[in-house]
C-alpha cells in the first residue's frame, strides 16, 4: 500500500493543555512525518478541537462526551429549565422505584457507550497503525478502572478488528492498584504489535501485573522534540536566572486524592525557598507546563516573606503551546520542576534542573540522566536541602551541561531507532 493511503492515528490522553503530554505528541508528529511524509496523521484525544487546532490534523475523541449545549445564552437558560424540570419529575420517581432507575441510567449509558464504539469503529476502518504514544497512559488513579485501563483496551481491540497495526511507544505505568486495571492493561497488551516502556520501573510494575510477553525499555518520546536548544545566557560572573515550575500535588482542586495540609506543607516550603533565593538577589521566574499550575504559582507568591514580595513584579512566565515554553527555558540558566516533563523539558533545553519528585518517575529520570544528586522527595524536602542541592547544582552547573548534552544525544540515537522500527512494522 503506498505512503498516500497511509492513515496513521496517533491516540493517548493528551488535549487538556499539559504542555508536557503535548510535547510527546509534537515529537510524534515531527518524527512520523519525517519518516513518513505522504501519510496521513489523526489525533485521538480527550479533547478533539485542541488537538486539531495544535497540529492542523482532524481529531477525534477516545471517550463518549455528550454534546455540548446551544452557545445562545438565552437557549442555554431554557434547555437548563427543561433539565431541571425532567431531573425534578425523575428524581421523585425514582423515589418510588429506585432500582429501576437505576437500571434504566445504566442502560442508557451503555447504549450511549455501544454508539460510540461503532462509530469509533467506522472511523478506524482504513487505519494502517493505531500509536499509542508515551506519556504515563498504565495508570488509575486518576478516573479509576474505567479512564485510563478500560479505555486502552477498548482501542486497542478496535484497532484489531479494523486490521490495523498497535503500538504502545515509551508508555510510563502507576500507580496502577486494581485488580481488574491491571487485567485490562495486561489484555491491550496482548493485542501490541509493538511495546516499548519509558523506564525500566514502568517496565517491571507491567511484568509484576503478568504482562511477561515482550516489551523493551526506550527513553521518553518527549526526548525526540526538534528542538534548538539556546546557550546559558549568563555570564559566570552573575547570579544565574532561576526558572520555578511548581505543580498541583494534593491541591483540591486538581488531584485526584487531595490533602489540604500536605499541599499547603508543599506551598510553604517552596516560597520559603523562594524567598532565600529572592533575598540572596537571585532572579526567579515561575513558569507553567498546564494552566492549573498558575494556582500554585498564586498561592507561592502570596506565601513569601513580606520584605520580598516587593521583587516579584513581572516574575511569571505563562505559556499556552510547546514553543512557547521551549522559549521560556531558554530565558533560564537554571531550573527547579515538579512536574514530571517539568524536569524533562528542562533537560531537553540543556538546563541543569533541580527536581522536586512526587512520583518515582521523576527520580528515576534524573538518576538515569546521571542528574540525582539533584532530585529531592516532594513530602519531606526541607529549606536547607533544597538549598544545600541548589548550591551544589549552582556550582556544578556548567560540568552538569556538558553530561546532559552527552545523554540527550544518547535518547535522541535511541528514539531515531524507535521511530525507524515503527515505520519498519508498516512495511512488514
Amino acid at each position: 500500500m503506498s505512503q498516500a493511503q497511509l492513515n496513521i492515528g496517533i491516540f493517548g490522553h493528551y488535549g487538556n493543555q499539559n504542555l508536557g503530554d503535548e510535547a510527546t505528541i509534537e515529537a510524534v508528529v515531527q518524527n512520523l512525518r519525517q519518516r513518513l511524509p505522504e501519510a496521513r496523521l489523526y489525533g485521538f484525544s480527550v479533547v478533539p478541537s485542541d488537538t486539531s487546532q495544535r497540529y492542523n490534523i482532524p481529531a477525534y475523541g477516545i471517550r463518549y462526551t455528550p454534546p455540548k449545549p446551544l452557545s445562545s445564552e438565552q437557549s442555554i437558560a431554557l434547555e437548563k429549565a427543561k433539565r431541571n424540570a425532567r431531573r425534578q419529575i425523575l428524581r421523585t420517581s425514582l423515589k418510588r422505584f429506585s432500582v429501576l432507575g437505576f437500571a434504566l441510567k445504566a442502560v442508557w449509558r451503555i447504549s450511549q457507550e455501544c454508539k460510540f464504539l461503532w462509530v469509533s469503529y467506522r472511523r478506524l476502518k482504513g487505519f494502517r497503525l493505531l500509536l499509542i504514544a508515551g506519556s504515563n497512559q498504565f495508570l488509575d488513579n486518576f478516573g479509576g478502572t474505567w479512564g485510563f485501563p478500560y479505555t486502552l483496551l477498548k482501542w486497542s481491540l478496535l484497532a484489531k478488528l479494523v486490521g490495523a497495526k498497535l503500538v504502545f511507544a515509551s508508555v510510563g505505568a502507576g500507580p496502577l492498584e486494581s485488580p481488574l486495571s491491571r487485567f485490562l492493561v495486561r489484555t491491550a497488551l496482548r493485542f501490541s504489535d509493538h511495546t516499548s516502556f519509558r523506564d525500566a520501573a514502568s517496565k517491571h510494575l507491567i511484568e509484576t501485573s503478568g504482562f511477561r510477553d515482550r516489551g523493551d525499555v526506550f527513553p521518553d518520546l518527549a526526548h525526540a522534540l526538534l528542538v534548538q536548544a539556546s546557550p546559558p545566557h549568563t555570564p559566570k560572573s552573575r547570579l544565574p536566572v532561576v526558572g520555578i515550575n511548581p505543580m498541583p500535588v494534593y491541591d483540591p482542586r486538581y488531584w485526584c486524592l487531595p490533602e489540604t495540609e500536605k499541599y499547603q506543607s508543599y506551598v510553604g516550603r517552596l516560597a520559603a525557598f523562594v524567598s532565600a533565593l529572592l533575598q540572596e538577589g537571585y532572579p526567579v521566574r515561575f513558569f507553567n507546563t498546564m494552566p492549573k499550575d498558575e494556582n500554585v504559582i498564586h498561592d507561592v507568591l502570596a506565601s513569601l516573606a513580606p520584605d520580598v514580595k516587593p521583587l516579584t513584579d513581572g516574575v511569571t512566565r505563562l505559556s499556552r503551546s510547546v514553543a512557547e515554553l521551549m522559549a521560556t527555558y531558554a530565558s533560564f540558566d537554571l531550573v527547579v520542576a515538579t512536574r514530571f516533563h517539568g524536569i524533562l523539558l528542562s533537560l531537553l533545553a540543556e538546563r541543569p534542573v533541580l527536581g522536586i519528585c512526587y512520583h518515582r518517575k521523576s527520580r528515576d529520570l534524573l538518576i538515569e540522566a546521571g542528574e540525582g544528586d539533584y532530585a529531592v522527595e516532594l513530602e519531606s524536602f526541607t529549606l536547607e536541602d533544597l538549598m544545600s542541592r541548589f548550591k551544589a547544582l549552582e556550582a556544578n552547573r556548567f560540568a552538569e551541561l556538558s553530561k546532559i548534552r552527552k545523554k540527550n544525544a544518547e535518547y535522541r540515537t535511541a528514539l531515531h531507532r524507535q521511530f525507524d522500527l515503527i515505520a519498519a512494522k508498516l512495511n512488514a
